[in-house]
């Protein structure tokens, strides 16, 4: 599970480009905008909804991986979520010198041998 509480909104303009993006022939477009495009920011926030939604249906084990210094997802606010789980069995990892995206950090093994560990039962050092 990553992220339920974005610290990243879309600004008006960004909202009206959501709002033509659900038109046919907006998202048909060829010439995207490629750094942040409005279908990525509609996806953005049409999965954050659902993942609000969904949380206090989820009962199976949870692996919750974050990023120390984070700027994107406001990781407070996401913990804050994921105890609103239904789930008994909740491990939050945390990495403190990493940023955003865990696989492309230079110490990406760390995260991948966790991440296995959790899928293989054992439990994770320094995991809360």
């Amino acid at each position: 599970m990553r992220g339920f509480c974005s610290r990243v909104q879309p600004n008006t303009l960004q909202r009206a480009r959501l709002w033509l993006a659900r038109k046919h022939d907006i998202r048909r477009d060829p010439l995207p905008q490629r750094d942040a495009t409005s279908g990525l920011l509609l996806a953005h926030q049409d999965l954050t909804h659902k993942s609000r939604a969904s949380a206090p249906f989820i009962h199976c084990p949870t692996l919750l991986m974050l990023a120390g210094r984070e700027r994107i997802i406001d990781n407070a606010a996401t913990k804050g979520r994921a105890h609103q789980l239904r789930t008994r069995e909740l491990t939050l990892q945390e990495y403190p010198d990493a940023q955003h995206t865990l696989e492309f950090e230079p110490h990406s093994d760390q995260f991948v041998n966790d991440l296995l560990a959790w899928l293989q039962g054992e439990r994770m050092v320094g995991s809360a």
